[in-house]
């Protein structure tokens, strides 16, 4: 006799099925609405970029919240009144600019945190070009064109006494720090960064005409020339920031210490010694370099970077010491950027393009392998950005860290780790290979106990955006620098850098032969991408050199 079959019963109408479920759906709807609303801000887009106090600025974005609920809009430092705001809208404010606001960041503040920052200049505080120079002399700036561009773009300056070649002349543009507004004082330096010759941003200089690419690290502000006569008038210069922003922030004052020491020297009469000295690179994010002490004073005190010393006649059984002692400051670098709107071409014409893509003795990109391992590795990606993170990830992936430096770029991918040398090269070498400018940063990096260890990471470089720093090594494992411990190191080393990673050279620095004769030396174990440290001339038949490493004096 067969058993009966007890009726089936729909699923949704078990016991117990419906409460589970609305449970079930509750929780979801909870989950999206707390990634929703529990979001910090983030501006998009401002309007007007350049006002006066009194006009409404409208403010687009996300995140803003639907009413105000205790939200603040600060404009140049100023928080606006309560009776200032317009409308408040999840994705727009329209708020009155204060009356004591100056050019600087906008913010919004919510509950939820604080927004990125958007560059706002106040109109009053732009310069009127004067008729001619204020001194027989002088520089003066008649004309910028064009009068607004990104990052990279290349400017002409038309006017008189600017000098028949460079030599000491520099550019400078607005240089901001996150919390304070523009400077319009060109007196102070302090507030404005100058354009480089290792990104080679001038193009041509002579007495009338300067042409210069917009540096790294630039804001809208005044700009100026500066020459062995004087500093010429400011004329103001926006810079379009359509990709996204780039703020530095975190201010931390360094003084350090470093010397090298010569000794048991065997040598006759007639010879010499030439050391050079890696100098802390200046840029935007490392600034106001003061030198306190030197001695001895340098033959040259810059050379590509480096301070050159040189010895005459060394005695047998003496001793020499080089030794320097500086302070300067040191800004993490945040940056916040919009991959869908980069260009997947570059300004192939552009000297920095065409340096920082080819292949070199330190970064060997044309390695018939990695060129076919980039290609692996990007895949049918074209955006620079999106293909620069797939090689940072894929770095990251593939090695693990080691102690000792590998030679071969092959003998890191087969044996599947490196220090921190090996990382940056291996990144900055399959981005090369994939057209995407790049270079090594030497340095070091302090840690918690205060102690300065040798370290290499990376920059790669975004048209219209500049340099992006990359630190693939303590992505993969940090354990030097301290670090929220909100913040996921793979995802923070990729586009941004702490206030502890200290830069001595940018890309691979070639220093020239002094004598023809000359007997070159390079250092292992140095903090820098230099091809050479120390040449021997003449007589000297033996020496020894000692590179102690870099105290760190004080932290402030």
């Amino acid at each position: 006799m067969k058993k009966k079959e007890e009726p089936q019963i729909p699923f949704f109408r078990r016991e117990g099925v419906i409460p589970v479920l609305t449970l079930f759906f509750v929780f979801i709807i909870l989950i999206l609405s707390t990634r929703f609303t529990g979001r910090p801000p983030q501006i998009e887009e401002i309007t007007p970029q350049i006002g006066l106090p009194g006009d409404v600025m409208v403010i687009k974005g996300r995140f803003f919240g639907n009413s105000r609920n205790g939200g603040e809009v600060k404009i140049g430092g100023v928080i606006a009144l309560p009776s200032d705001y317009v409308e408040w809208k999840n994705n727009q404010i329209s708020v009155q600019i204060p009356d004591e606001a100056a050019s600087g960041m906008v913010f919004v503040n919510t509950k939820n945190g604080r927004s990125n920052g958007s560059l706002f200049t106040n109109k009053s505080e732009i310069p009127i070009v004067k008729s001619g120079p204020a001194k027989p002399g002088e520089p003066f700036i008649q004309s910028v064109s064009p009068n607004s561009g990104s990052i990279g773009t290349l400017l002409t300056l038309s006017g008189i006494n600017f000098g028949l070649e460079q030599g000491a002349s520099r550019v400078y543009f607005t240089w901001i720090e996150e919390k304070t507004g523009i400077s319009t004082d060109i007196n102070s330096k302090t507030d404005f960064t100058p354009a480089v010759n290792y990104d080679f941003d001038y193009e041509s200089w002579t007495d009338r005409e300067v042409k210069v690419r917009v540096p790294d690290g630039t804001s809208s502000g005044n700009m100026f020339l500066e020459t062995d006569k004087g500093k010429s008038n400011s004329i103001y210069f926006e810079v379009k920031r359509s990709l996204g922003t780039k703020l530095f922030m975190d201010k931390r004052t360094y003084s350090i210490q470093y010397s090298v020491v010569v000794d048991n020297i065997k040598a006759n009469p007639d010879n010499g010694l030439y050391i050079w000295m890696p100098k802390i690179q200046s840029s935007s994010a490392q600034r106001n370099i003061k030198l306190i002490s030197q001695d001895p004073l340098p033959l040259f005190p810059d050379i590509n970077g480096t301070s050159l010393f040189y010895f005459s006649n060394l005695h047998p059984g003496d001793s020499y010491k080089i030794s320097e002692n500086l302070i300067f400051e040191r800004y993490a670098v945040k940056t916040d950027i919009n991959p869908s709107r980069i260009k997947s071409r570059y300004d192939k014409s552009s000297r920095l393009y065409k340096h920082f893509t080819e292949p070199d003795p330190l970064v060997n990109s044309s390695n018939t392998r990695i060129k076919r391992l980039a290609r692996s590795i990007a895949g049918k990606e074209r955006n620079p950005y999106r293909r620069a993170r797939l090689v940072y990830n894929y770095v990251r992936r593939r090695l693990k860290q080691s102690a000792e430096p590998l030679r071969d770029l092959n003998e890191v991918i087969d044996k599947r780790e490196g220090n921190s040398y090996n990382y940056a090269i291996l990144f900055c070498a399959l981005n090369r290979a994939l057209g995407i400018p790049s270079r090594p940063v030497g340095g070091i990096v302090i840690d918690k106990s205060r102690n300065s260890i040798r370290h290499f990471w990376a920059e790669f470089y975004i048209d219209g955006m500049g340099w992006l720093p990359v630190d693939p090594f303590l992505g993969d494992n940090n354990y030097v620098v301290p670090l929220s411990t909100e913040i996921n190191p793979g995802t923070y080393f990729f586009g941004n850098l702490d206030n502890r990673h200290i830069a001595f050279s940018k890309g691979y620095v070639v220093l020239k032969q002094m004598n023809p004769n000359g007997r070159q030396v390079k250092r292992a174990g140095r903090p820098d991408l230099q091809n050479v440290h120390e040449e021997a001339v003449g007589n000297i038949y033996s020496y020894s050199t000692t590179w102690h490493n870099i105290e760190i004096l004080g932290i402030y």
